[in-house]
């Protein structure tokens, strides 16, 4: 199965039909074979090995005779690629800058594999190119599937976070919104860029209720390509200030005493970039009890998780961060316990 660059009306059209196998076709494949050195398809399976250089000559009898030797791989490079991407040889292979090879080598069983992060060259297909993994994980029973997100354990999905360039990875490029809709904003899908999620107890009180998640996909295929969304939640919206002071990202509640800073991760930078104070709204999702300290009704949160959240009309808000509060006690509990629950709608 090959997926050519450029479109066309038949190849979006067979390209959806596809699709809709992907999942049992590798799945089910006894072997898949990986050209991960090929540019292009015009480049084949094979590729040259390393070129043998003449290490010694032998005179033997008047005769002589050349020994040749020729570099091999690491011995090391399947097993390195998939979990550790530390050998960088591995990281050149062309293939694996595709998105698209990522279900692909996930679904199958058997296959040799080099890799390295993944780019699509259409940012359009970033949750069609997963649709294959999305079947799949259906199949084993997670439920509905929500733009990138599972209905079942949404509230920890929205954790998600923007990966900081020379933080987390050091090669990647910076988050930013993709040129066309992709997603609604609560999903990771809306932006294009690497993303890591959030630890969460299992002792955790969720703050907010999901009164309802809507996603309306292309081709009455679930697991494809989203053209609207949206997330209606009931919980507390706590009016804040965003600032950037020193390259950095600092959000300001006049109802929440912070015993320390708190985390602010902004989606994408362009959100960070701001030349004077931005009137957003903090929507508090998990809180992670410590329960060493206070009563036994009342335990102390040791921090909480919250989206960033900035007014578009009304009730209606779109996301535009993460905020984690740090380490220690954070709020007292009565704070908590006093917030006014709203129903809102996240675009």
């Amino acid at each position: 199965m090959t997926q050519k660059t450029g479109k066309s009306n038949l190849h979006a059209i067979l390209l959806n039909a596809s699709n809709h196998y992907v999942s049992s076709i590798y799945t089910n494949a006894a072997l898949t074979i990986v050209a991960a050195r090929a540019a292009h398809g015009a480049d084949g399976c094979f590729s040259l090995r390393n070129q043998a250089k003449i290490i010694a000559t032998v005179t033997n009898e008047a005769k002589q005779t050349n020994i040749y030797a020729r570099i091999l791989p690491d011995s090391h490079f399947l097993y390195t690629a998939w979990h550790v991407p530390s050998n960088e040889d591995i990281l050149d292979f062309p293939l694996y800058d595709r998105g698209w090879c990522v279900q692909e080598r996930l679904l199958s069983s058997r296959l040799v594999q080099y890799g390295r992060a993944e780019m699509l060259t259409e940012e359009n297909d970033i949750l069609t190119a997963l649709s294959g993994l999305a079947t799949r994980y259906q199949e084993l029973g997670r439920g509905r599937y929500v733009a990138g997100l599972w209905e079942e354990d949404l509230i920890q999905g929205l954790l998600w976070y923007s990966v900081t360039p020379g933080v987390s990875w050091n090669s990647v490029a910076p988050a930013r919104r993709s040129k066309s809709y992709t997603a609604p904003t609560f999903s990771w899908a809306n932006r294009f860029g690497p993303i890591e999620w959030g630890s969460v107890n299992e002792d955790s009180e969720q703050l907010v209720r999901v009164l309802g998640v809507y996603t309306k996909t292309e081709e009455t295929y679930p697991f494809g390509k989203v053209s609207d969304g949206f997330l209606t939640l009931s919980g507390a919206l706590i009016p804040s200030t965003l600032e950037t002071k020193h390259s950095a990202s600092w959000l300001h509640s006049p109802d929440v005493l912070f015993r320390s800073h708190p985390f602010v991760f902004m989606d994408i930078p362009e959100d960070t970039n701001i030349n004077c104070s931005r009137h957003v709204f903090c929507l508090p999702l998990l809180a992670e009890m410590y329960r060493g300290l206070g009563s036994n009704k009342y335990p102390l949160p040791l921090r909480f998780n919250a989206l960033i959240l900035e007014q578009v009309t009304g009730g209606v808000y779109r996301r535009i961060g993460l905020l984690n509060t740090a380490e220690g006690p954070i709020v007292e509990r009565t704070w908590l316990e006093g917030l006014h629950q709203q129903e809102l709608k996240i675009i």
